[in-house]
């Protein structure tokens, strides 16, 4: 997830590291075929715990809060709504 944020163009395509979006991130990488395995979300709450310092660094410099993967959910339906808006004026 860490790549995932450092390497995303826009900023509404980074995530804010929590249990959920740490499980889905892990169950879309499996459906992808990167990985074989996938965990439960107590296992993640512990890697997460004992990760925390590494992660709240990560999320300064990565300027997100706990709020940003909600606005960034509504900011992305925006758009497609936007776009398909224009495209039904055409």
């Amino acid at each position: 997830m860490f790549n995932h944020n450092k390497t995303a163009t826009n900023k509404h395509d980074k995530i804010f590291i929590s249990k959920s979006s740490f499980l889905e991130f892990i169950n879309k990488t499996k459906e992808d075929g990167e990985i074989e395995v996938t965990t439960s979300k107590v296992v993640i709450a512990r890697c997460l715990e004992r990760r925390n310092t590494l992660i709240e660094s990560h999320h300064a410099e990565q300027e997100l809060d706990d709020s940003h993967n909600l606005k960034a959910h509504y900011a992305r339906l925006k758009a497609v709504n936007s776009t398909n808006k224009n495209q039904g004026t055409k």
